[in-house]
């Protein structure tokens, strides 16, 4: 009882979402916050728990049960819970200790230290640490590259400035300007006299 319009809309968003599902998870994602669920990346996907996942830190000092837990966790990564239990917990074990492993794993699960999925896998928190990046290192390389290059022609530059001048050899100028002067005035008694025979007859 649905228009053809209505009907066309709503599969071709149904298949948009299940294509790329990003408006959807938003919004699971804002629910999931409002009921104090954490939502957190774990490889490349979206997971919520009780708690974001986080590393140990190095003044925490556990107990013998919880440290016997995480350090199993740690060295069996995904390992099933139920394997977790037959390994550390003893087997000839009644009610109320059994209910005292179940309280210590669910402290580490609360506090973000180890993932509990829908499987039964568990995970260390410490594998979400993730390893530094080099970008910084060649930015820096780069910066140490363009320095190197600016005091390089720094150098270049108080090079050439330190070198002298080469000075015009004034005395030089100074003793051919006289000779040339001499020998462009001639006085007229040191000029020599006209021939008589070149003198032409009009003149004579």
């Amino acid at each position: 009882m649905i228009s053809p319009g209505l009907m066309s809309l709503l599969k071709n968003t149904v298949a948009e979402e299940k294509r790329y599902p990003g408006n959807l998870a938003s919004i699971l994602c804002r629910q999931m916050s409002g009921r104090h669920l954490a939502v957190y990346k774990w490889k490349k996907r979206l997971h919520c728990g009780p708690a974001r996942p986080k590393r140990v830190s190095d003044d925490m000092v556990m107990a013998d049960r919880p440290s016997a837990l995480f350090h199993w966790v740690i060295s069996h990564p995904g390992g099933k819970i139920d394997t977790m239990w037959k390994d550390c917990m003893p087997a000839d074990v009644d009610d109320d200790v059994k209910h005292l492993w179940y309280h210590d794993l669910h402290w580490l699960i609360n506090e973000g230290l180890v993932l509990l999925f829908s499987d039964g896998t568990l995970y260390a928190a410490k594998e979400l640490e993730k390893k530094p990046a080099k970008k910084p290192a060649k930015k820096k390389s780069k910066k140490k590259a363009a320095k190197k290059t600016t005091e390089a022609k720094e150098e270049i530059k108080k090079e050439v400035d330190d070198q002298p001048a080469e000075e015009p050899n004034e005395a030089a100028s100074k003793d051919e300007a006289p000779k040339a002067e001499e020998a462009a005035v001639v006085s007229p008694k040191e000029a020599p006299a006209p021939d008589p025979d070149s003198v032409p007859p009009e003149e004579k």
